[in-house]
């Protein structure tokens, strides 16, 4: 066979090859981008939060106990809250985890709201400042109602853990209404200026997490935005932490609530 020939022959070959190899690259979908990024991230949080929830309980155990040990010392406990937030917080630190670290943020505030006295008039409603306030004016709390608080946040840290270790960080909203065809938008509170967007009924995957949410249609509409920092919610969020994943909404009654089962057809729309 002439040289000529056989370059070609080859050059030929090889132009089919890397065409066939060019055709099999497929662009990931921006949900497969996101599982993606949620398995690595819960790679990273199984390694994380087994260190936090050790030197909480280690932390917990040797909290002062006073008043005959019915009361643990209010600054230690103080203590131990601010901390622990602090390292879960740090944990959950990139973007994707917002929403996750807001349901973190409100967890903390309920659990320091429960655990302060009434607010003063005129007092700040921050819960840092409530809480230095009942530290400061009380040396010593309750060690009941300081126990129900700390099994919660062991709860809170093994629960991230589970969904963590199991590859759950994801979970597929379906946002039903009536009537249909609404706009639905939601975001987590720290970060507003990335929402999720479909029209009802409709469903995408998000991450788990607490987000404030908006619903309109014409001229009716439901609003449940997030409050300052460390205020409380004046309605129900989205969690996509305990509750199910299908929030019907109606427009009528000016309501939404989770429910366990979907009622109609729910189709993806994309973010």
């Amino acid at each position: 066979m002439p040289r000529w020939l056989t370059v070609t022959t080859a050059g030929i070959a090889l132009s089919i090859l890397a065409a066939s190899a060019f055709a099999q690259v497929r662009v990931l979908t921006e949900d497969e981008i996101r599982q993606r990024r949620a398995a690595e991230l819960g790679r990273l949080l199984v390694k994380a939060l087994p260190g936090i929830l050790t030197n909480f309980q280690v932390r917990r155990r040797k909290l002062p106990l006073l008043s005959g040990g019915n009361a643990y010392e209010a600054a230690a406990v103080e203590s131990l809250l601010r901390e622990t937030e602090t390292a879960l917080r740090g944990a959950l630190g990139d973007e994707e985890l917002a929403p996750l670290r807001d349901y973190v943020a409100e967890t903390f505030r309920a659990v320091r709201e429960r655990l302060g006295r009434p607010r003063q008039a005129g007092l700040p409603r921050s819960p840092r400042i409530l809480f230095a306030r009942w530290s400061a004016d009380t040396e010593s709390v309750d060690r009941g109602a300081v126990d129900i608080a700390l099994d919660q946040i062991g709860t809170l840290i093994q629960k991230i853990f589970s969904r963590a270790k199991s590859q759950e960080l994801i979970v597929t909203l379906c946002v039903v209404s009536q009537p249909d065809g609404a706009k639905f938008t939601m975001s987590a509170p720290s970060l507003p200026d990335k929402p999720y967007e479909t029209r009802t009924n409709g469903e995408f995957d998000a991450f788990r997490g607490l987000y404030g949410y908006a619903i309109e249609k014409g001229s009716k509409f439901i609003r449940c935005m997030a409050p300052p920092a460390g205020e409380r919610w004046s309605c129900i969020p989205v969690n996509l932490v305990d509750d199910p994943p299908v929030l019907d909404c109606d427009l009528g009654t000016d309501a939404c609530q989770h429910r366990n089962r979907v009622r109609g057809d729910c189709r993806r729309r994309g973010r």
